[in-house]
């Protein structure tokens, strides 16, 4: 029994429709990993700010909750740091499970097609001896 060129196109085209969705799951993952770069990278340029703000000659003239104000600021700079390093981590990691993913859908559709080509040699085969016989 063998399975028709039809067949094998709908499998193809069905793969190559994973292909896809798994290019667009990385892209995504690839942009949010950017995005939280991004982000981190601001909050580090904001904590230098603070920081230099607290060592400004102005700063010696702040009050006590000047004081106090400004460094509860840079704590809570600092746990967002973290939160954002956290979640970037997360995000690479989701980043190389997509990258798995779609290298795995592209050997598949390179499967799949291989296996199609196959089949259409193997009919163009069937009918050249067909036509021999004849």
């Amino acid at each position: 029994m063998t399975t028709s060129p039809v067949c094998w196109d709908l499998l193809a085209r069905k793969t190559q429709s994973t292909v896809s969705k798994r290019q667009a799951e990385w892209t995504q993952a690839k942009q949010q990993v950017q995005q939280l770069q991004h982000s981190l990278q601001r909050m580090h340029q904001m904590y230098e700010e603070y920081r230099q703000q607290e060592q400004a000659p102005q700063a010696s003239q702040w009050d006590a909750q000047a004081r106090l104000n400004h460094r509860q600021f840079m704590v809570q700079l600092l746990k967002v740091q973290e939160r954002l390093e956290r979640e970037l981590q997360l995000a690479n990691l989701a980043a190389q499970q997509r990258t798995h993913a779609l290298s795995q859908a592209h050997a598949q559709l390179n499967k799949m097609n291989t296996l199609q080509d196959q089949q259409i040699q193997r009919q163009q085969a069937a009918l050249a001896d067909r036509e021999q016989v004849r």
